[in-house]
């Protein structure tokens, strides 16, 4: 069997290739080429999404990360990218001032409590004693962790928030 080429197609190929032309919109040829290239998007595979599922994000859920459970309410969070928290559990920025404020307070308030304490009834037992400075110490080292982590969220959430205004510039042009 002699190969196949455009010569020797047929009559039907060249017939149907007129048909198709005239069915051919010109205009969408036209105005493809004025798509910007940041709205083209590569994709593996040919799928349209829904409204619905745009919406509600639904290939973002439930997608298998680990062997193991996923912490309380992770899949009600977008899962972006770019978020604009590191922990958007723990709120806002003010939040977390409050949050800082509350622990100050209240490893304050103990503080007091205990000296007080000690003050109105001197132990001089000294195992009641050694394990009430255990217990403030250990209050004092819980206190400074929490601090640190507060203070380190913050710090990240500062950056997020550059990167994001980063990105948004390079977006723009």
């Amino acid at each position: 069997m002699p190969a196949r080429t455009i010569d020797n197609l047929g009559l039907d190929a060249s017939s149907r290739y007129a048909e198709d032309q005239k069915h051919l919109d010109e205009k969408i040829i036209k105005e493809a080429r004025a798509i910007a290239p940041q709205t083209i998007i590569d994709v593996t595979q040919p799928v349209y999404p829904t409204e619905f599922e745009v919406l509600f994000e639904l290939s973002k859920r439930n997608i298998p990360w680990a062997e193991f459970a996923a912490p309380k309410k992770y899949n009600e969070q977008k899962k972006r990218l770019f978020t604009h928290q590191t922990i958007p559990s723990l709120g806002s920025p003010d939040k977390k001032e409050s949050q800082i404020q509350k622990i100050q307070a209240k490893v304050q308030a103990q503080s007091e409590k205990w000296k007080e304490e000690q003050d109105k009834e001197p132990t001089s037992d000294p195992n009641k004693k050694f394990l009430q400075e255990r217990k403030f110490e250990q209050l004092e080292k819980e206190k400074k962790i929490l601090m640190k982590l507060f203070d380190n969220v913050l710090y990240l959430d500062k950056d997020i928030t550059d990167m994001n205004s980063r990105r948004t510039q390079y977006q723009r042009g």
